[in-house]
């Protein structure tokens, strides 16, 4: 348990660092402690002053910090370049989770299959953009039918994960890349918008759409009940983690003492 705790410490500790150790250095410091624990053991010396559990201790934290930067640095390499900020991609995939329709709004998260560039005069191609926070702008009755675990191919314009230099507010830049969102962006009015029905789906896939489906339907047979609004809405958030309806009483909620329930099951929510 001690040499988990000191590879879990040295792993976390990453996320204070300034920047990100060079893969080289984490992993030369590695070899070097793993070297200095053969030498100890094969000659014999320094094993009495020093035991093998601290070297075992140095070892795993070493690991742990090159395993938190190797993390980190696989984090950063899945987001948008700024170089290709604000730039239009065809995008195929699947809507990950509820869509959480608004009067002049749909908006989703949208896991990426395969991209391809669409600006004119770029050759760049994305190589490992993962997940995608999409709006859908338009009038009531002009959305498409657009549904949780549906695979869609869109054009769409992203721009990287950004938000406001506050150190009093809330980070959403941080919080985007904690969730591993590789970008936003919206729905270009396009042609190339269509719902895809045949699209080859593994095992993994069939499973998670399978997920996102039933929770649609749990909740559009919650919101389809004889309920409040407000009832509604917290039920819902109670169940399968949705707080999108919960907006207009998120005051009341918060006076009353309950919105610690309802962050732990957005945290814990299938899907």
């Amino acid at each position: 348990m001690f040499y988990l705790i000191s590879f879990s410490i040295a792993t976390f500790l990453i996320s204070f660092l300034p920047k990100l150790l060079p893969q080289e250095f984490s992993l030369t410091l590695i070899v070097s402690v793993f070297l200095l624990f053969l030498f100890c053991l094969i000659y014999n010396k320094f094993i009495k002053t020093l035991p093998i559990k601290i070297f075992l201790v140095i070892f795993l934290s070493f690991i742990g910090l090159s395993w938190g930067s190797k993390s980190g640095q696989t984090l950063l390499n899945s987001q948008l370049p700024l170089s290709q900020d604000k730039g239009q991609f065809v995008v195929i995939g699947f809507i990950n989770g509820l869509v959480n329709k608004q009067a002049n709004r749909l908006s989703f998260n949208f896991v990426i299959n395969s991209i391809e560039n669409y600006s004119e005069g770029s050759s760049f191609k994305p190589p490992s953009l993962k997940n995608l926070r999409l709006s859908f702008y338009g009038n009531i009755g002009s959305f498409p039918e657009i549904d949780a675990g549906e695979h869609w191919q869109f054009l769409v314009r992203l721009r990287s994960p950004r938000g406001l230099d506050n150190f009093s507010g809330f980070d959403y830049k941080a919080w985007l890349i904690e969730n591993n969102v590789s970008a936003t962006g919206y729905v270009v009015s396009s042609t190339l918008n269509r719902f895809i029905s045949d699209f080859p789906c593994t095992i993994f896939c069939i499973i998670k759409r399978y997920i996102v489906v039933s929770r649609e339907q749990i909740r559009s047979f919650i919101f389809s009940s004889h309920l409040s609004e407000r009832n509604k809405a917290i039920i819902s958030a109670l169940t399968i983690g949705d707080k999108s309806g919960l907006v207009k009483w998120w005051g009341d909620l918060s006076r009353l003492g309950i919105v610690h329930l309802l962050v732990i099951v957005y945290f814990v929510k299938i899907g």
